[in-house]
């Protein structure tokens, strides 16, 4: 069957139009692909909030960005390097964190220290 799909993409490519089954076909093997691929990509734990990994100084916070209303938090780390905490799992309020805050956000934890405070820091 597969040697017949390949086979026909090549008369298609020569010229000869394509029938709408055989464009349904090759649509639902493209979006069925595309489906695997982002929800493997959105399920890969590299990603989430609960693996950042910071400890600094809040430099500065926008509560909803244009990215779907996601924070992101800019945070200067011990080395002076600028870190951005940013992802749709954030949990943490205005109230909690100001800038000039004193941030210690350990890999693999959903809670952080803010001024020696615990605050939950993301929902996964």
């Amino acid at each position: 069957m597969l040697k017949n799909i390949v086979d026909r993409v090549k008369e298609i490519k020569g010229g000869e139009k394509a029938t709408f089954n055989e464009i349904l076909l090759i649509s639902l093997i493209f979006f069925g692909f595309m489906v695997v691929f982002t929800s493997v990509y959105r399920s890969n734990d590299s990603l989430s909030a609960r693996n950042m990994e910071v400890e600094g100084v809040v430099k500065s916070i926008v509560w909803r960005t244009r990215n779907h209303g996601d924070p992101r938090i800019i945070v200067k780390d011990l080395n002076g390097e600028e870190k951005i905490l940013s992802h749709y799992t954030i949990v943490l309020k205005p109230k909690e964190l100001k800038v000039g805050d004193y941030i210690v956000k350990i890999k693999g934890d959903v809670y952080c220290t803010i001024n020696n405070q615990f605050f939950r820091f993301s929902w996964k």
